[in-house]
């Protein structure tokens, strides 16, 4: 059952994945040692390794027993991504594998990861650079595209072949999918039908029916495992056995477990070291594999009967063992765990426990195995808005958005005990209101895959933080502006009259030119003054405003200016709100160009805008550098459905010139966002494909 990668020879058809934080040495090691055909390593930054790191040199370190092993590289360079092969090549790899399959944000910011699969050009330039720096084979992994409209893994399959790659990996989702839903198998035939070099599917392979299945519907040459391993390192020796024979193997016993973990625990601090936090990650990973055939369980005394006198006391050891206390979000999770005693009651009484959690000021909710909610503490009615009485009847994909990994999160946590926490995601409410979080997710009831959520509000320290650097970015504008006003508009009053002459007393050729002379500087003229908005830092006249007075009079002006536009206008109005604390002028021209930026962001074919108001109680924080605080309880929100911001220009959509519309001149947002400072208020949004954002705080009168 053997195959080649390259001169690289696998002993069995059946891979280890890369996985950060999970496949480093002493894993690796394990896996290799218990029969895997190839391991591989964490993904690595190319140019952290060209920089020699520290960390990402002890991540890429390998031994001779691993043979073969992979060591994985991501990266945006075709140069650095060479120079990274050949410093691992000379390292001790056995082959290079290139990642473009991570979906993870920050890789795919940096045009890294999945990322290259929407440019084959720049995918191209890497796979060659990397191919022809090192005489060791190289490997691809990829995902089978970035969304459902472009799954173009067939076609940069045969552009890897063409470079030289040896062998690819396919994760069956797309990168939108993220890790939902499941890995389409099927598709990945379509990749080994488009090569002749061995191709490897991998994704959602957690049973040993799993295995046999997605060899059979993407006749792939070979299959990688990934979060099947976790607690289980001899899985894939299993998988190998039960695809020789046919038959499945038994469990290893109970005291091999207890060899095979107390190895690893060893090897991790041996090869960590002195190194900070190192014996906390190897306690952290003892506690992501609590299923490592049950240890913790094996402890308890209810278990005598299963386990024994003997297996009861090699558990209790392992467990008091030094290093072996719980720290940080896990610690976290199991302090709340055992403050929520109602749970355990069959009678649903509350207890001392239930009323420390309804104390806690963030959103805690506990999802059954239907991933129905269960139960919610009072931070979690406030956060939703709704009761605990409508919220106990939901599932939990009615609160997060369509692209939102928390289901997965909770599916991962059911499946490897680990506690995880993912951070910045999206979560929306049965309102249709969209807010960012932290997420933590704990295992709460083994038995019955109950899981706790604890969710952590972003704070408004950081919608201000982010705030005022859009404020630096103004500043600087004001400054330009006064300059332009001064420095240059009388010089091009003095060039347009010249141009002026020369075009009455010249003919063919040359009159054009003075023309052409003349409408340029009418253009750099009208550049100035849109920009001299910028210059005036008198104070504004503030009153009591009606803000709904505003949105009504902006809506007439859009709707007067786009009548070819097909625009449908949806008003979500609290008619309760107090006035605002502004000026009437400035609040119109604000909301004018936001609006009208979604109008030109849908062309010709229109879209839906969304107009909301709200009262957000407790919208407060402190200034950095002052000791007052900042009270923006009156939130206006437009929301529209189009295209969506690109990825690009989001960093510093607010700065001046920076715009994602053709023949935009990149001034409306950045006068937006003046506005809004000269009022004392924020300004935020969030977007993506068919949902952008824009949310205004602004202080109220009295």
């Amino acid at each position: 059952m053997s195959i080649f990668v390259g001169d690289v020879e696998l002993s069995a058809p059946v891979i280890l994945a890369p996985m950060s934080g999970v496949t480093d040495l002493p894993f690796r090691n394990l896996v290799k040692r218990l029969g895997a055909g190839m391991v591989v390593s964490e993904m690595i930054a190319s140019e952290a390794m060209i920089r020699e790191n520290r960390r990402t040199l002890l991540m890429a370190a390998n031994r001779p027993e691993e043979y073969p092993m992979a060591v994985q590289l991501a990266g945006c360079e075709p140069k650095t991504m060479a120079e990274a092969a050949r410093l691992n090549a000379d390292r001790g790899a056995c082959v290079i594998d290139i990642n473009m399959g991570c979906p993870a944000k920050k890789v795919v910011n940096g045009y890294a990861g999945s990322a290259l699969m929407r440019d084959e050009s720049a995918a191209a330039r890497i796979i060659e650079a990397t191919v022809n720096a090192v005489d060791l084979p190289v490997t691809l992994k990829m995902r089978t595209g970035w969304d459902d409209d472009s799954r173009n893994a067939p076609s940069l399959a045969r552009i890897a072949e063409n470079a030289g790659v040896k062998m690819i990996s396919i994760h069956g989702r797309t990168r939108c999918q993220m890790y939902r839903g499941r890995s389409d198998w099927r598709f990945i035939r379509k990749v080994k039908e488009a090569v002749s070099i061995p191709v490897v599917a991998n994704g959602d392979v957690v049973t040993l029916d799993d295995a046999k299945r997605i060899l059979e519907d993407s006749r792939a040459d070979a299959l990688m495992v990934g979060r099947g391993t976790y607690g289980k390192p001899w899985f894939i020796n299993q998988i190998i056995e039960f695809l020789e024979t046919g038959t499945k193997p038994r469990e290893p016993s109970l005291q091999t477990k207890f060899e095979l973990l107390s190895e690893h625990y060893e090897a991790m601090l041996s090869h960590y070291g002195n190194e900070s936090g190192s014996a906390r990650r190897a306690q952290a990973f003892v506690l992501v594999h609590e299923r490592f055939g049950g240890i913790r369980r094996a402890a308890k005394p209810s278990e005598s009967a299963r386990y024994g006198k003997s297996g009861q006391g090699r558990a209790l050891r392992f467990l008091q063992r030094p290093h072996m206390g719980c720290r940080g979000v896990t610690a976290t999770t199991r302090s709340v765990k055992g403050s929520i005693e109602v749970l355990g009651r069959p009678d649903g009484r509350p207890s001392q426990g239930d009323a420390v959690v309804h104390a806690l000021p963030d959103p805690i909710l506990v999802i059954d195995a239907a991933d129905r909610i269960r139960y919610v503490n009072t931070a979690a009615e406030q956060f939703f808005a709704l009761g605990r009485d409508a919220l106990n009847q939901l599932s939990i994909q009615v609160l997060t958005a369509p692209d939102s990994p928390v289901v997965d999160l909770i599916g991962r946590v059911r499946l490897t005990g680990l506690s995880i926490s993912d951070h910045d995601l999206e979560l929306t409410s049965p309102r249709d209101e969209t807010r960012r979080v932290d997420v933590h997710v704990g295992l709460l009831h083994e038995a019955r895959g109950d899981v706790l959520v604890c969710l952590r509000k972003r704070t408004f320290a950081d919608i201000i933080s982010r705030q005022l650097t859009s404020r630096d970015s103004v500043r600087s504008v004001t400054a330009m502006a006064a300059v332009l006003a001064h420095e240059v508009r009388n010089p091009l009053a003095g060039i347009r009259g010249a141009a002026q002459l020369l075009e009455r007393e010249n003919q063919g050729d040359d009159r054009s030119l003075a023309r052409l002379i003349r409408d340029e500087v009418d253009r750099i003229c009208s550049l100035v003054e849109n920009m001299e908005v910028f210059a005036d830092e008198r104070p504004i006249q503030i009153e009591p405003v009606n803000i709904h007075e505003v949105l009504n009079h902006v809506r007439r002006l859009v709707e007067a200016g786009s009548s070819e536009t097909p625009l449908q206008f949806d008003e979500r109005y609290d008619p309760s709100l107090p006035p605002v604390l502004g000026n009437r002028d400035q609040l119109v021209q604000a909301l004018l160009n936001l609006i009208n930026n979604s109008v030109e962001a849908f062309g010709s074919g229109g879209g839906e805008i969304i107009l909301t108001t709200a009262y957000r109680h407790g919208m407060r924080a402190t200034v950095p550098g002052s000791k007052s605080w900042l009270k923006l309880p009156l939130e206006v929100a437009i929301r529209d459905n189009g295209p969506g911001i690109p990825d690009e220009v989001r960093a510093n959509l607010f700065d001046a010139f920076v715009t994602g519309k053709r023949g935009g001149t990149g001034l409306g947002l950045a006068l937006v966002a003046k506005i809004v400072k000269d009022h004392g208020g924020v300004i935020e949004f969030e977007s993506r494909p068919r949902r952008t954002e824009f949310r205004v705080r602004l202080p109220v009168a009295g």
